[in-house]
């Protein structure tokens, strides 16, 4: 609904700058809250509560250089879940919302497409969800020993970079 006046007004280097760098501010205090004793650590205890604040957290991705998966996984840190659900619960929330936003691009252009287009994205579409399986299980894993720090420190300096590029 808002596609139109976030492409308008939001996309510029200064606010991705501060995207980046509020999104890293964001996972650091989540993880600095994290309490292990009082984590969840599956899916199928996560509460009404904890998905609804989960989901609160992935609208932040509207805002550019907000993360979906990394506002979603920062959303789970801060209700209690442990870093490897909340990854899983993240990647399977994104399957709607990615799909929507394909499926809305697609009917915009549909018309416009050719038949050597759609085989395309066919192709594409496939080998674009193998890569993504895999890709997904090693971040799950790298995620569940090094937690969102590196993330955050490196969100911290493209952000600062942006902003000493741009002023």
């Amino acid at each position: 609904m808002l596609y139109d006046t976030i492409k308008e007004k939001l996309f510029s280097p200064i606010v991705v700058a501060i995207g980046l760098i509020s999104g890293a501010c964001l996972m650091l205090l989540a993880e600095k809250r994290l309490s292990y004793a009082k984590c969840k650590t599956d899916i199928e205890s996560i509460s009404y509560k904890q998905a609804t604040i989960i989901g609160c957290f992935q609208t932040l991705s509207l805002c550019p250089g907000m993360s979906r998966s990394g506002s979603t996984i920062t959303g789970g840190i801060f209700s209690n879940i442990d870093h490897k659900t909340s990854a899983d619960f993240a990647f399977l929330l994104g399957i709607p919302v990615i799909g929507a936003a394909v499926c809305y691009d697609l009917l915009k252009t549909a018309n416009e497409l050719t038949s050597m287009d759609w085989m395309m994205i066919a192709y594409g579409s496939i080998f674009s969800f193998i890569v993504a399986c895999i890709a997904i299980k090693l971040f799950i894993r790298w995620v569940s020993q090094y937690k969102l720090y590196p993330f955050a420190f490196y969100r911290i300096f493209i952000g600062i970079s942006i902003l000493i590029l741009f002023r």
